[in-house]
Formats: structure tokens, C-alpha cells, sequence
């Protein structure tokens, strides 16, 4: 159980009092590298939320991203070294 606030998260935090970053097709590589970059320099946690993953979303749907868009996503969590 969780929340829906957007933000990252310190260390030690409450289970049930996360809070995240949620993707969707308005976001760019560069909210993502900001997001991860931040969360680096302070010491915090970054939570990602994805909600679907398709070859070719659907036209106006905010809630699916690409799976190219998801494979560029983890791969630049992978070159941060922050997970």
C-alpha cells in the first residue's frame, strides 16, 4: 500500500509512506536522467513507476510508454551506477 505523491525518498523511509516518480508519455530521457541525477547528489531514494509497456501505445493514452522508451529508462538507471 502506497501513496500517489511524487518525489524521492531518504533513506530509512516508512514501508507503506513511499513516495515515486511516475512515468508516462509526457516524460523524456532527460526527466529521467534529472530525476536520477538529484536523487544521486542528495542521497535519496528513486522509485520508477511504469504503468504499461507496449510496442506502439495507443494515441492519447498518458499511461503507456514504448518498450524502447522502458529499455533506454533501465538502461540509463544501469549507467547512473545508482542502482
Amino acid at each position: 500500500m502506497r501513496g500517489v505523491e511524487r518525489g524521492d525518498n531518504p533513506y530509512g523511509l516508512v514501508p507503506w509512506s513511499v513516495l515515486i516518480q511516475e512515468v508516462d508519455s509526457t516524460n523524456t530521457q532527460a526527466d529521467i536522467a534529472t530525476w536520477l541525477a538529484h536523487a544521486k547528489a542528495n542521497h535519496r531514494w528513486l522509485i520508477l513507476l511504469f504503468h504499461n509497456l507496449s510496442p506502439a501505445p495507443a494515441a492519447g493514452d498518458p499511461y503507456t510508454i514504448t518498450l524502447d522508451f522502458f529499455n533506454r529508462a533501465l538502461a540509463q538507471v544501469k549507467a547512473s551506477e545508482f542502482a
